[in-house]
């Protein structure tokens, strides 16, 4: 009786196989469909091309004849038959016999067969139909192709008012931000096409309507002319909308200004208690959060193992008594023994900014920042990180890190020595000995007083800007930002930084000639990262 179930079971096996294979249902369904869609295709061209004969004979001949001879409307039955006999001898030569196998090595191969057939049956009750729809066209346009006209004019009329107020939107941006020009008119272009194209289109359409009194109008030319007009005018205040929203980017400016930074050390500290006496081990863990110093972060972000027990600390008492950990909090009933580990050390960065926009200048509060984020910018403190002028779109925004306001100096003309030229921030000036600097205008004063009272930037502060490439820039000798010497000059704002006071080896080393690569690395601005301990090592229980 075993053996016979052996024998049996793989037979089973088999026929179930058997029993998921073969063609997809749908698609067999879809094809067995396909010699009765066949069929009632040819009634239906059959009763059509019946109509069709029975047209010639009715009042509407006479007007209908030239556009029935000119497209050939006899000839869609003859395609239509004709189409339907390729359908026909497709499916009988590749659809029926792969039906018939009804294998699945064939499914992706008969259901594009399927999908074909279909598409070519939709084509031939198409062309069968095509008489009739081009008869039920031409008989509406003699009734209301006068009312097209009169809807697409005032529609033409709309489009060259909007073409007129995107013009004069376009002139304006021109004449503030003239290096824009070029950019500006091929925007402006392909509005000003489509009032060339419906204006065009207006004429055509009014053109052979008085071809109704005079001659044979082309009323699928009229109608094609009035509906591009339609659609031309959705485009076009698409299109309007789209340029006014991006002129309007020329007009906004706003910077970003890394005045200060800071790190917050946290270390969650966990705990697993148990009874000594008993077999089961019932006690959750318990975790203590802390935010703690520079000092006792680094001591805790190292330890591996137990930093202490219920009886005693594995580590310095300072340090544990830092914590301010008591050790029977939220304690189980009856446990005697507890075991305490570093189980997360981690950090929250945080920035504060001068915001510059539109000329109006305030500081945040503390942001906080992720990490990476934070660590990108550590060398960039005093300096703008984020910025876009008056006259540069939102996607021309530079990230870049830069002296504050140095993205706002007019390119200058040189008069001999003499650097000329101003824009809305401020101009071109030179002092006692001849010398240009950048003088800001009254909102944007405040700039110059960033790195102490009345400093201005030279003439070849700009040069150096200018010529930046595409990186970061810290001045000539790498005066500014984080190790600057300039950033920490007499009465510099930055100098009073939470940075500054929490990092006092950053103002020492703050030196002109320094190299950015071969810094000091403080550890308040390591970006230490989450770092996960885990379960102490007894874990907690007999």
């Amino acid at each position: 009786m075993f053996i016979k179930k052996l024998v049996f079971l793989p037979t089973l096996l088999l026929l179930f196989v058997l029993a998921g294979c073969g063609l997809d249902k749908a698609d067999k369904k879809k094809a067995e469909s396909i010699p009765t869609s066949i069929e009632n295709i040819k009634k239906d061209i059959t009763s059509q091309k019946k109509a069709f004969e029975d047209l010639k004979k009715s009042g509407d001949w006479k007007f209908l004849k030239t556009y029935a001879e000119a497209e050939k409307w006899s000839e869609y039955f003859v395609q239509a038959t004709q189409l339907l006999t390729v359908a026909e001898g497709n499916y009988k030569n590749t659809i029926l016999p792969l039906l018939k196998k009804n294998d699945s090595d064939d499914k992706n191969k008969f259901k594009r067969l399927v999908r074909e057939e279909f598409k070519r049956l939709t084509e031939v009750k198409q062309l069968a139909s095509k008489s009739n729809d081009r008869k039920v066209f031409f008989l509406k346009a003699k009734k209301e192709s006068k009312e097209w006209i009169k809807t697409a004019t005032p529609q033409a009329s709309e489009i060259r008012k909007l073409v007129a107020k995107a013009k004069q939107t376009a002139s304006k941006a021109k004449s503030d931000y003239p290096e824009k020009v070029s950019d500006i008119n091929k925007r402006f272009a392909a509005i000003k096409k489509l009032e060339s194209d419906s204006n065009a289109a207006l004429k055509v359409a009014k053109a052979e309507l008085a071809k109704v009194s005079s001659g044979i109008p082309d009323y699928a030319k009229l109608r094609a002319s009035t509906d591009s007009i339609s659609s031309n005018l959705d485009k076009v205040k698409a299109k309007e909308q789209a340029l006014k929203s991006k002129l309007d980017e020329l007009y906004k400016s706003y910077s970003k200004i890394l005045i200060d930074m800071k790190v917050e050390y946290f270390v969650k500290i966990g705990r697993a208690s148990w009874d000594s006496y008993s077999d089961w081990d019932n006690s959750d863990d318990y975790y203590y959060t802390r935010q703690v110093s520079t000092a006792v972060f680094e001591v805790l972000e190292s330890s591996e193992g137990t930093i202490a027990t219920h009886r005693r600390e594995n580590i310095s008492s300072n340090i544990w008594n830092s914590l301010r950990i008591n050790k029977k909090e939220s304690w189980c009933c009856g446990d005697d023994e507890a075991e305490f580990w570093v189980d997360q050390a981690f950090t929250k960065t945080y920035h504060k900014y001068t915001i510059i926009e539109n000329g109006v200048k305030k500081d945040t509060a503390w942001e906080e920042v992720n990490n990476s984020t934070f660590e990108a910018h550590e060398d960039n403190l005093g300096l703008t990180i984020l910025s876009k002028p008056y006259g540069k779109y939102e996607d021309e925004v530079i990230k870049s890190a830069a002296p504050p306001g140095m993205e706002y100096i007019a390119k200058p003309t040189m008069n001999g020595n003499r650097a000329t030229g101003k824009n809305q921030y401020g101009e071109w000036k030179q002092d006692s000995s001849g010398n240009s600097f950048w003088h800001y205008y009254g909102q944007y004063a405040f700039i110059s007083h960033m790195f102490g009272p009345s400093y201005h930037y030279g003439y070849n502060d700009y040069y150096g800007y200018s010529n930046r490439g595409s990186g970061h820039y810290y001045g000539s000798n790498d005066q500014y930002g984080t190790y600057g010497s300039r950033t920490y000059g007499k009465k510099s704002r930055f100098s009073r930084s939470n940075y500054v006071d929490k990092n006092p080896n950053v103002r020492k080393e703050a030196r002109a000639s320094r190299s950015r690569t071969n810094k000091t690395q403080h550890a308040s601005v390591r970006g230490a990262g989450s770092k996960s301990r885990g379960r102490g090592p007894s874990g907690g229980g007999k």
